[in-house]
């Protein structure tokens, strides 16, 4: 069984913010990681919310040590969160780098669809860009479980936000599970339901939402060279069957998308940083 950990980022209504991409992510990790990863990141998590219990009398728990990239990377919301507030730049930096070294270390997978809203037909709403943009992982998180698991199941995990998003997405999800999606995949792995969970509670999303932001970030400056989008490169899905460089975990909608000569950059980049470890 694989859990499929999904978040988003960037503004998804297709007529605000046109300029900036939309990301949907996702995280596939095995059941036999699950524990491992859990446990490592609470680990940490609970010793850092003793230290600031030691040293400034405050008392917190679990759910407090929620981490999202908006709230690590601004001010105003780290000075106003729970947990970050109380913690010094080098314990952020370590428990952030704890988080991409388990991304490599429990093998996770990184499927991302990425949505390019200047070159969207007039048609495509905020309800028909959420129907594509689930599609495209929902194909992407099944071909890798057709062609490389054949003999595994997955579940999608994503972030419990409002009754009436969960209940759009839940339907689009059964959608597909019924009909296939529009180019004739048969999700034939997948779970029927989605499960929705509070992301204060999930380090796997937590973990989808930082990797999303970081997709978000290189593709809005198409800068393949951005340091936190480089940790997430050698863990994207190639395909056991592709003779080349082709990120198959990667999507961008429509084809006709600005990256489409951005996209080449990033395989070129994925490329050069695995040569570079396995010279090291």
């Amino acid at each position: 069984m694989y859990f499929f950990y999904v978040d988003e980022s960037g503004e998804k209504n297709p007529a605000v913010k046109k300029n900036e991409p939309f990301v949907l992510l996702a995280l596939g990790l095995h059941e036999f990681q699950w524990k491992k990863f859990e446990r490592t990141i609470n680990r940490k998590k609970l010793l850092l919310i003793q230290a600031i219990k030691e040293r400034e009398g405050v008392q917190l728990e679990l759910a407090d040590a929620e981490i999202r990239s908006s709230d690590v990377r601004i001010p105003k919301n780290r000075y106003e969160h729970k947990f970050l507030r109380h913690l010094t730049d080098q314990e952020l930096s370590e428990l952030i780098d704890l988080f991409y070294t388990e991304l490599e270390k429990r093998h996770f997978k990184v499927f991302a669809a990425v949505i390019d809203k200047m070159q969207l037909d007039n048609f495509m709403d905020l309800e028909k860009l959420l129907k594509k943009v689930y599609e495209l992982l929902l194909e992407r998180a099944e071909n890798y479980l057709s062609n490389d698991h054949s003999n595994q199941n997955a579940i999608f995990v994503l972030d419990n936000t409002s009754k009436q998003l969960n209940r759009s997405l839940a339907m689009k999800h059964s959608y597909f599970q019924r009909g296939g999606t529009s180019a004739g995949l048969k999700l034939n792995h997948i779970i029927e339901i989605p499960f929705f969970v509070e992301s204060y509670l999930s380090n796997g999303v937590q973990l989808a939402d930082l990797c999303a932001y970081n997709v978000y970030r290189a593709f809005l400056a198409m800068d393949e060279s951005y340091p936190f989008f480089c940790k997430l490169l050698p863990s994207f899905y190639v395909s056991c069957k592709t003779r080349d460089k082709k990120i198959d975990g990667l999507k961008v909608f429509p084809a006709n998308s600005r990256w489409e000569e951005f996209i080449g950059k990033v395989e070129n980049k994925r490329a050069l940083i695995l040569s570079d470890r396995a010279q090291n």
